[in-house]
């Protein structure tokens, strides 16, 4: 899995929108979408959705929480998915995880194992005592480091635990932030990239990976967001400038690693929170859905593919239908997590479950590496053979909804 000196490096863009770029025949063997997907715990209809679903639906923060941890029941309470990858592989690698410009949940790993996240602004780290910034004179700036480094000195007889640990974290920041400032003057951004909001964070991010080697990693996580698409008004006049800037920052961003020789090495996933409703509301615009179409792309994968199933007409009781124009998925987030979980080295059934706790629920609807990748070898377990139709029955001593356990149980001696 490893590739000499080059470092796998996977990026989770939380957008929500589609490409025109895309379009070309270079680029769409380069790319899957997966049609109608987002969080589910189960395969719901119409029908039985709301029983059968925690979750509080069409809400951006609790959908958005939901894109971040891909773990339906909590089964790895307040992780993301991308920070119980490093969970996995930090064990025998080294990693690296970081957040552009904010600090986003999907990069949470398991706080009692002690790996952070390092966040860092699309204008690189800043001095932490900028004399020139919110400060009167050179005088003022002296004064207010002085301050800092009297209330952060060596521990002695009178310090307690408390501030020991207060003024070893911030020296640590002040310490990795001139790092990082230090490594970052070395490289300077693409001219490939466009100078936008997403072009500036995907130059960063493009920066930190020719930086593998002096940051002394393995495998790289990283995450970041382009907002601005919660369009309930006006939605036809909003949306191209959106797909334009989605399209040039991703087109800069494949071009500029490909002059490294990197793109193969890189996979990039671009999810929402939520699709839109497929009924335009009073106000020419869309409300928020369910279902929706997400993007996976990267130089080794083998796509040119739509997966997953897009739906084959749009009548409101389409059993996928929520009534509201929303449509629910048919293919779950975990579906093509598992095959990018496998592509950045966690094949084992342990460590997949441990990245992927709600995999069970799902049966063989998921895609592998092999699916994925081009020279993919890894596979679902159970799956991919003879396909065996069969009925099974649950027995329980009053009506009530099973419980995740039983749930996950149940399907998983289905599938054995």
């Amino acid at each position: 899995m490893l590739q000499a000196q080059i470092s796998r490096a996977l990026i989770l863009d939380c957008t929500q929108a589609s490409l025109v770029w895309l379009n070309s025949t270079t680029m769409m063997a380069k790319c899957f979408f997966f049609a109608n997907s987002g969080h589910l715990q189960k395969n719901v209809n119409r029908k039985n959705f709301q029983a059968e679903t925690q979750a509080q639906l069409f809400g951006h923060h609790t959908m958005t929480a939901e894109s971040f941890y891909v773990d339906a029941f909590r089964a790895r309470e307040e992780t993301g998915v991308l920070g119980r990858m490093v969970d996995v592989l930090g064990n025998s690698m080294s990693t690296g995880q970081i957040s552009i410009a904010r600090l986003y949940a999907t990069l949470n790993g398991n706080p009692t194992l002690g790996r952070k996240v390092d966040i860092v602004p699309t204008r690189g780290t800043p001095d932490f005592f900028p004399e020139h910034r919110q400060l009167s004179s050179k005088s003022q700036g002296t004064e207010v480091e002085h301050i800092m480094r009297s209330l952060n000195p060596q521990a002695d007889d009178l310090s307690n635990v408390h501030s020991n640990l207060w003024s070893q974290a911030f020296i640590n920041s002040e310490s990795e932030t001139s790092n990082y400032r230090s490594m970052l003057a070395t490289v300077p951004q693409s001219g490939l990239i466009p100078d936008t909001s997403l072009g500036k964070k995907l130059n960063m991010i493009y920066r930190l990976i020719l930086l593998r080697d002096e940051r002394s990693v393995d495998r790289d996580v990283f995450a970041c967001q382009l907002g601005g698409f919660d369009h309930h008004f006006s939605l036809k006049s909003a949306l191209p400038d959106k797909f334009s800037e989605i399209d040039g920052a991703l087109k800069g961003f494949r071009d500029a690693l490909s002059a490294e020789g990197l793109w193969n090495q890189v996979t990039l996933v671009m999810t929402s929170e939520f699709g839109r409703s497929i009924t335009q509301n009073s106000s020419g615009g869309t409300d928020h859905g369910w279902g929706q179409n997400q993007l996976v792309m990267g130089g080794a994968i083998n796509g040119g593919r739509i997966l997953g199933k897009h739906p084959d007409n749009y009548s409101l009781q389409d059993e996928h239908v929520t009534g509201r124009g929303a449509w629910i998925p048919t293919t779950s987030n975990d579906a093509f997590w598992v095959g990018i979980t496998q592509w950045f080295g966690i094949t084992s059934e342990m460590g997949l479950n441990y990245v992927l706790p709600n995999l069970e629920n799902f049966g063989c609807s998921l895609f592998s590496e092999a699916d994925m990748y081009s020279g993919g070898t890894a596979t679902v377990s159970g799956c991919g053979g003879e396909s065996v139709q069969m009925k099974q029955r649950f027995f329980i001593t009053e009506p009530r909804l099973l419980n995740p356990d039983e749930q996950k149980s149940f399907c998983k001696k289905i599938v054995d």
